[in-house]
């Protein structure tokens, strides 16, 4: 389950980072 937690958060972080940095 952490793992899970983890993969979702770095995908998330990376689709938001990935919009402000554009």
């Amino acid at each position: 389950m952490l793992r899970r937690s983890i993969s979702v958060s770095g995908d998330e972080a990376n689709r938001l980072r990935g919009r402000l940095f554009r």
